[in-house]
């Protein structure tokens, strides 16, 4: 160990006379201790690991230096194995920070910057036990710590690739003008390049090019700070960097190139180097013009209706349905007949929201999408009676408290009654209105409506 030997004596003269004083030699021993450390491939950055889910394997080309916290002076390099493990021999008591680089540095003199192979980011350093902290700083430096006489281990630094997002350039679309937004969420797209490392978000970093607004979520937004404000961390995404929630972009009408850039953000909170980017090309070619679309739930179906204009050597329409408004699958086929009123019954609607988009197809093969409708399949249990009635019609509904309005239509479908806030009542005197077929509109606080048929005969 670390001692300090001293060897006394007196000299004696040539008449055999000693020194009054003794003398002495003293010399002191040092221990020689290590420092040893890794370098981790740590995806997730929570704390300084190999959470890679594999060997920990690193780049090379690495190297630490040993840097004296006294002079701020080099006092050793030594270069990093691929496996991440670095050690120090020989270092003597003092205080020390580790330097993580790719230039060794020169003994005697000021360290070389922090520095990572191409492709490569510090996540963080911690001096102690792997998986067990984080110091707070990512700058490719360790703390400080004092050598004494037992080795120093585990001064720990954590990298990891970035992640990447995609460039994707659309076909050419039909440009489908006015307020009609264009649904681009499953364009975005990112990758991580080491295991267990995961794209959790993605940034928008530019308003859309040639869009006259952006809907996220089902929310408008027509400035980029407004979007910074509302998704401060980024928009969610899965692990392949597409949107849980739905993009929409509603462009400017006529022949443009619609451009959406984006940073990917992985789970260490690390975004891409490099910006992705959604490129929609849009022409006005289409030769319909869709006026309204809309769909809503009637008597356990979705009855879905759209109007349009400027019909003209057209081919069909294509009614799509969807469970989380991305993934749409074709559920009806109606041809183009030049006439301006459409419409179609889904007979079976799925559980819960089911959203809808119509997608109109030329003869050329062009198309354009409407905006996304979205209905909910309450499962409400309603009913009218008497049915015929004559003077008082009761509404049974399982979900009364959540009523919010009562609307009757005759046959021709217009408005003949209408009941809210302190108007609104589950008993209905209907003496006012002449014999016939009408239908009851129910509104709920969700803003979900459901409509019933019945008679009166009196």
């Amino acid at each position: 160990g670390a001692q300090t030997v001293v060897v006394p004596y007196v000299t004696i003269d040539n008449a055999g006379v000693a020194s009054v004083t003794p003398g002495s030699v003293t010399a002191g021993f040092t221990v020689a201790v290590s420092v040893s450390g890794n370098v981790f491939n740590d995806p997730d950055a929570l704390n300084v690991n190999n959470s890679s889910g594999d060997a920990n394997l690193v780049p090379a080309g690495m190297t630490v230096i040993l840097v004296d916290n006294t002079t701020g002076l080099v006092t050793a390099n030594t270069s990093v194995g691929t496996d991440g493990v670095f050690d120090f021999g020989n270092v003597s008591p003092g205080d020390y920070t580790v330097v993580l680089s790719t230039t060794a540095g020169t003994i005697g003199s000021t360290p070389p910057a922090t520095d990572l192979p191409a492709g490569w980011l510090n996540t963080g350093e911690f001096t102690g036990t792997p998986d067990s902290g984080n110091d707070g700083s990512v700058n490719g430096s360790s703390e400080v710590f004092t050598v004494t006489a037992t080795d120093v281990t585990n001064v720990n630094f954590g990298i990891q690739q970035p992640p990447t997002a995609n460039v994707v350039v659309l076909d050419e679309m039909v440009n489908p003008g006015g307020t009609i937004a264009i649904d681009i969420t499953s364009e975005f797209g990112g990758s991580d390049p080491t295991k267990n490392g995961l794209v959790t978000a993605l940034e928008i970093i530019g308003f859309p090019t040639n869009a006259t607004s952006i809907s996220i979520d089902g929310v408008l937004y027509t400035d980029l700070t407004s979007i910074e404000t509302a998704y401060p961390n980024g928009i969610p995404t899965d692990a392949s960097g597409v949107p849980t929630v739905p993009i929409l972009v509603d462009p400017i009408d006529g022949d443009q190139t619609v451009v959406v850039p984006y940073f990917t953000i992985d789970n260490a909170g690390v975004a891409s180097v490099a910006p992705g980017s959604v490129t929609l090309p849009l022409n006005s070619g289409l030769p319909v013009t869709l006026i309204d679309f809309n769909a809503e739930y009637r008597e356990s179906k979705v009855a879905i209706d759209w109007k349009v204009a400027a019909e003209k050597d057209f081919g069909y329409y294509e009614v799509q349905r969807a469970s989380d408004a991305k993934s749409f699958i074709g559920i009806a086929t109606i041809e183009g007949s030049n006439r301006t009123n459409y419409s179609y019954e889904d007979v079976s609607p799925l559980v819960g929201t089911s959203y809808y988009r119509l997608k109109m197809v030329d003869l050329d093969g062009s198309y354009a999408y409407s905006h996304i409708r979205s209905v909910a399949r309450t499962g409400v249990s309603v009913m009218l009676y008497p049915n015929p009635v004559v003077h008082t019609l009761k509404v049974q509904d399982d979900a009364w408290s959540t009523v919010n309005s009562i609307t009757i239509y005759n046959i021709s479908g217009i408005s003949v009654m209408t009941r809210t806030g302190k108007q609104l009542s589950n008993e209905l005197d209907i003496r006012s209105l002449q014999d016939g077929a009408y239908t009851l509109k129910l509104g709920r606080t969700n803003g979900t409506t459901s409509f019933y048929k019945f008679l009166i005969i009196k």
